[in-house]
């Protein structure tokens, strides 16, 4: 006894609905309900998102603003300690270029007039070139072997000097020849 095999059709299975003659049935598929997200799921997310990213875009303007104020301060550092070791290496000598006088003479340029520089130190006369003012204070001790040295650099250098956005101070005593 031999069994019969079905024959497969080339529809997947589903329902008949219809025969016509000498048409092959009709079938329809069996459909799953949709795997979606809701509108108010959607928007939620969108929103959320949007939230994050506008708290991340915050947070890179503020570190951009501190890269930026540690660049500054950095440069004027570095311009202070370079005017103070180059005076400190000619402390008596009128060295061309060079805004700081000479250490054997009590100088005072205070805030109403300071000293205009540029951002390798050296002097300049337009406040719109200025990238940074210097004010100071040299007083030589009575021993007459030293003297006493406070340096101030703020900026922007074309505003007033209690009006500046940063500045580094420096206090120093410098030995004398």
């Amino acid at each position: 006894h031999q069994r019969r095999r079905k024959k497969r059709s080339r529809h997947p299975v589903g329902m008949v609905i219809g025969k016509s003659p000498g048409l092959p049935a009709r079938r329809v598929m069996k459909k799953k309900p949709a795997a979606a997200f809701s509108l108010v799921e959607v928007v939620l997310a969108v929103g959320i998102v949007a939230f994050v990213g506008l708290a991340l875009l915050g947070l890179f303007s503020v570190g951009l603003n501190i890269s930026r104020e540690s660049s500054e301060e950095l440069q004027a550092t570095h311009v202070a300690q370079s005017l103070l070791a180059k005076r400190q290496a000619a402390p008596v000598a009128q060295i061309s270029g060079l805004p700081l006088p000479p250490l054997d003479t009590a100088t005072n340029r205070d805030k109403g007039n300071p000293v205009l520089l540029d951002d390798q130190g050296k002097p300049v006369s337009d406040p719109a070139a200025a990238d940074f003012g210097m004010i100071y204070r040299i007083a030589p001790r009575p021993s007459g072997r030293s003297s006493d040295v406070y340096l101030c650099l703020f900026w922007p250098g074309r505003a007033p000097a209690d009006q500046a956005q940063q500045k580094v101070e420096m206090f120093t005593v410098m030995p004398l020849p």
